[in-house]
């Protein structure tokens, strides 16, 4: 039985804050959530589940769901804006040799998926999304459901990430070239803490 990893997409395999802040900053506006508008307080949001954290500030169960919405559209929209970091296609095809891999994120897959059709992304196995699940824990939890043999980490780029993972029981590796910055990460303890892509390789291979 191969090994899995678990990747997160945004600020992990793209470079999507620019993007992903001017959307969030115009739903903001819309939705009157102006106490999460900026880039210091949309950060914030990534200490926790995104979506928790909009509970947390009192954003109702109705503008949630909007807001998701938008989210897709919008990303697809601007698809063109948002790059992919350096060295993900090598690291990826060197990982692929002893891994299983699966992207688990707060985006939704079908903007996930085009995007990797568009670049021409191999060996990723499936994409699970918001649309099947915001949590991240219950998402992990599923795929350790799946291979109940397989050692399994996460790879993410926010602390929320490294304590969704360790609540799942996931070995987790922070990347800080993505939202949060490495003494950030530092504070969720996270197993392993890498800068560039392929320093990925030099652990796991």
């Amino acid at each position: 039985m191969q090994d899995i990893l678990i990747f997160d997409y945004d600020g992990v395999f793209v470079d999507s804050m620019d993007v992903v802040l001017s959307i969030h900053n115009n739903l903001c506006d819309k939705y009157n959530l102006c106490g999460i508008k900026g880039e210091g307080a949309f950060k914030d949001m990534f200490d926790d589940n995104f979506y928790k954290s909009m509970v947390n500030i009192g954003a109702s169960e109705q503008k949630i769901r909007l807001v998701i919405s938008e989210f897709e559209n919008e990303s697809l929209k601007q698809k063109s804006e948002i790059k992919l970091f350096p060295d993900i296609k090598q690291m990826l095809d060197k990982l692929s040799k002893k891994y299983g891999m699966i992207i688990v994120t707060s985006a939704s897959s079908p903007v996930v998926s085009d995007f990797l059709e568009i670049h021409k992304i191999q060996h990723i196995d499936r994409v699970i999304g918001i649309e099947q699940e915001r949590s991240k824990i219950k998402k992990i939890l599923s795929v350790k459901a799946d291979y109940p043999a397989s050692e399994i980490y996460y790879i993410g780029d926010t602390k929320g990430d490294m304590i969704e993972g360790q609540k799942a029981g996931v070995k987790t590796i922070a990347t800080t070239w993505g939202y949060h910055s490495r003494e950030r990460l530092e504070t969720a303890d996270p197993d392993y803490i890498v800068d560039a892509p392929m320093e990925l390789v030099s652990i796991l291979v």
